[in-house]
C-alpha cells in the first residue's frame, strides 16, 4: 500500500507541476495578448492620423492647384502682351 501511495503522491505532484506550468503559460499568454492589443490600438491610431494627414494634404494640393490655375488665367494677358512685343521686334 505504501508503494501505491508513493506513486499516487508522485502523480499528484506531477499534476500539480503541470497545473502550475499551465497557469504560468496562461499568464504569459495573457500578457502577450494585452501587449499585442495595445500595439494594435497604437497602429490603428497611427493609421487614422496618417489618413487625416493625407486628406489634409489632398485638400492643400487641391487649393494650391486652384491657385496655380487662377494665376495662369491672370497671367494670360501679360503673356499675350509679351508675345505681341516680341512679334513687333
Amino acid at each position: 500500500m505504501t508503494e501505491e501511495r508513493e506513486e499516487l503522491e508522485v502523480s499528484v505532484k506531477a499534476v500539480g507541476a503541470g497545473i502550475a506550468q499551465t497557469a504560468n503559460f496562461t499568464a504569459r499568454l495573457k500578457d502577450d495578448t494585452t501587449s499585442m492589443e495595445a500595439e494594435l490600438e497604437r497602429v490603428l491610431n497611427e493609421q487614422e492620423d496618417l489618413k487625416t494627414h493625407i486628406s489634409n494634404l489632398a485638400v492643400e494640393f487641391s487649393s494650391t492647384n486652384a491657385e496655380i490655375n487662377d494665376m495662369k488665367i491672370k497671367m494670360k494677358p501679360l503673356v499675350s502682351w509679351c508675345d505681341a512685343i516680341e512679334r513687333d521686334q
